[in-house]
């Protein structure tokens, strides 16, 4: 794509705990001189991409320079993504990453981070075929279903990490250019995939987790207001965004596959009414 790609810095362990390294905010030479943002037509309006301040840079999702220069930022710091319904951070799948959005997030203790699945196939090769429920057809069923995090077990009950809880691990299919955004950093991204992240298993999805301060009481953002502030206060270096818009806002529903069946873990949206929860809800 024309982007060189720095090789990454040390990486911090899994444990979280920083290294030495640029701040969020800092910008690098190899990605100037793409377009910015504030180019960009859409229903959520220019507000917040007119108002940035000099040094800051946004994306257009669409623009053929956009997947390089995210992977390029990634392996320095967390990348923001304006989502049709919620302000998201991206981050590398990795100790380092992590320990970005640790320090953007600041995030309070016991939390875990979810990831923006890229090929469906990747993430199903970990999943534990006992905790399945009967007639699921694995990616051909969940590619049917974007905008969802899907919970499902990736290892025994006993394993945690900053992305297995209790172990269970989630992730988030996207649609619409979203999607091969996923894709292009999960495959970008493959060779420095930690196990230790995903109990075991070499998964190299980005991860995501919601744009606001960990605990913040009016939880995910939303609103370019609050987006705008958050961007200038935790110093994002990079964002993206495209046109798209959604009549839902707040974070995306998550379901819980069991062998028992699917249950929602958190409400939102049209969730009740799709037909996976429809035709695998668990019965009480």
């Amino acid at each position: 794509m024309g982007i060189h790609i720095r090789q990454p810095l040390l990486q911090a362990p899994i444990s979280g705990h920083s290294v030495p390294t640029p701040t969020s905010g800092s910008w690098h030479p190899g990605i100037q001189g793409l377009p910015r943002t504030h180019e960009v037509q859409g229903a959520r309006g220019q507000g917040i991409l007119a108002q940035t301040p000099k040094g800051l840079h946004g994306l257009n999702l669409h623009a053929p320079a956009t997947a390089g220069a995210v992977i390029d930022h990634l392996r320095f710091a967390p990348v923001l993504i304006v989502l049709p319904p919620v302000y998201a951070l991206l981050a590398a799948p990795t100790g380092y990453g992590v320990a970005g959005l640790d320090r953007m997030k600041k995030r309070l203790p016991g939390k875990n981070y979810g990831t923006a699945v890229g090929e469906l196939a990747n993430f199903w090769e970990m999943v534990d075929e006992t905790s399945i429920p009967s007639g699921f057809d694995g990616p051909s069923d969940l590619e049917q279903t974007h905008d969802v995090f899907f919970r499902c077990r990736v290892a025994n009950s006993r394993a945690q990490t900053q992305a297995v809880r209790d172990g269970t691990h989630q992730t988030l299919i996207l649609g619409d250019a979203f999607r091969p955004l996923m894709c292009e950093i999960e495959a970008a991204f493959r060779r420095e995939a930690e196990p230790a992240l995903f109990a075991g298993h070499r998964f190299s999805a980005p991860l995501i987790t919601s744009c606001n301060l960990s605990g913040h009481p009016l939880g995910s953002i939303t609103d370019d207001a609050r987006g705008q502030e958050f961007i200038n206060r935790r110093n994002v270096g990079l964002w993206v965004r495209g046109s798209s818009s959604s009549d839902e806002s707040g974070s995306y529903p998550i379901l819980e596959l069991e062998k028992s069946g699917i249950s929602i873990q958190r409400d939102g949206g049209s969730i009740r009414s799709r037909d996976i929860y429809k035709r695998f809800q668990k019965r009480h």
